[in-house]
């Protein structure tokens, strides 16, 4: 796993974009699309769901309830308030920071919502069946 820094910063930066190149594993960061930006705020979800799906992921988002503690040093993108003033993404380990991929690494305030990235063989084999036009 290729730990990247975003690229882009400010409104309309690219750390979703950077924590969803860590977590499936990605060449390069330049081969993830900057999702949050790239679509309007109607599609960027759909979108990014569709492009893990193409590569063999399931993505999902869920909201963070206060006190709760994942199990185990599972990676996964918290999402949140940052010191900066904006709405910033990082890769967590369990309960606690693993990469922030912006340069000052001061990580979030809190976790508003948990995105979870996982590879599935069976979402990979959906997707190209569904791609190809129908199902086996």
């Amino acid at each position: 796993m290729k730990l990247f820094d975003q690229i882009i910063f400010g409104q309309g930066g690219d750390c979703f974009r950077t924590c969803i190149a860590i977590l499936s594993d990605a060449e390069k960061l330049e081969d993830v699309p900057n999702f949050c930006s790239v679509y309007s705020a109607n599609t960027w979800w759909n979108e990014t769901r569709k492009w893990c799906a193409e590569r063999g992921f399931v993505v999902a988002e869920y909201s963070y309830p206060a006190g709760w503690k994942p199990a185990g040093e599972m990676l996964w993108i918290g999402n949140g308030p940052a010191e900066r003033g904006l709405e910033h993404s990082v890769i967590m380990a369990g309960d606690h920071l693993y990469h922030d991929p912006h340069p000052s690494r001061k990580g979030l305030l809190k976790v508003t919502s948990a995105t979870v990235v996982l590879y599935c063989k069976e979402e990979m084999e959906w997707y190209s069946n569904y791609k190809a036009g129908g199902f086996k």
